[in-house]
């Protein structure tokens, strides 16, 4: 019950937050409801956190291994498993202002998220169907990012696990990002959002859930394809390494209770 009492929460916040941003477009302009969204994506990701983490008890930890003040600007690379990776991360990293890739599904039919998304100019692919639109999209996003600020973020996986086993990351919007503005690499593990993955498991699975994030690691930005290569590639191992490390101290502690 407390599951569908959150998600019900979460839905009237979107839709209220949905006419906020379009009354201010309406009233304003686009510019005017450009600024608002930014600060209304951060609500929305606080207000989404603390309601779930309120009714269903769910544990959202954050902790960093960087103790030297993170850049102004990075591309953040995680691993991914669910969609609440992204309002978790724009939560805990606030004080940036983030661009990413997503399905083109999002997109469309989501109170508040669909318009948001397409008026930040967030990056909209065709993931299995269309290769020549996914690809033009990406292009097309790299070359805004030369003229920005934000910090983009990727999930190099190119679609969700549902084991939370870190998949294989593939390269090309990587590449074409970071050939596009130069960068530093923020490596982050997200680690629970497997388990709420899709609708029947986020009623079951909700409920006292641990969902942790770690910022690893910030990797000095790549001056060529092969480093761009060698940093995805140190990326991954360190992003498996620590959803493994995190996977064995929860088999160890149900071990524990068991006895």
């Amino acid at each position: 019950m407390s599951a569908v009492f959150s998600l019900l929460c979460i839905l009237f916040i979107l839709i209220w937050l949905g006419v906020r941003l379009r009354i201010q477009c309406l009233l304003f302009g686009k510019a005017k409801g450009l600024a608002l969204s930014e600060h209304l994506i951060k609500e929305a990701a606080r207000l989404c956190l603390v309601t779930v983490g309120t009714f269903s008890k769910a544990r959202f930890e954050f902790e960093s291994a960087v103790e030297e003040p993170l850049p102004g600007r990075f591309l953040l690379v995680a691993n991914h498993q669910s969609i609440a990776d992204i309002p978790n991360l724009v939560h805990f990293l606030n004080r940036y202002d983030f661009r990413f890739i997503a399905k083109n599904e999002l997109g469309r039919g989501i109170p508040f998220v669909s318009p948001a998304l397409r008026l930040q100019e967030h990056c909209l692919v065709e993931r299995k169907s269309n290769i020549a639109q996914s690809m033009k999209a990406i292009d097309d996003f790299a070359l805004k990012l030369k003229t920005s600020t934000v910090c983009p973020m990727i999930f190099p996986e190119g679609t969700r696990s549902r084991t939370g086993e870190v998949g294989t990351f593939h390269t090309a919007g990587f590449r074409k990002l970071l050939e596009s503005v130069p960068m530093p690499i923020l490596v982050v593990a997200i680690d629970g959002g497997y388990r709420i993955s899709n609708l029947r498991r986020i009623f079951s699975s909700l409920r006292n859930n641990r969902y942790r994030t770690r910022v690893l690691a910030v990797l000095p930005a790549p001056g060529s394809k092969k480093e761009s290569a060698a940093a995805l590639s140190l990326a991954h191992d360190m992003i498996a390494s620590q959803v493994q490390a995190w996977h064995d101290e929860e088999a160890m502690e149900a071990a524990t209770r068991g006895r």
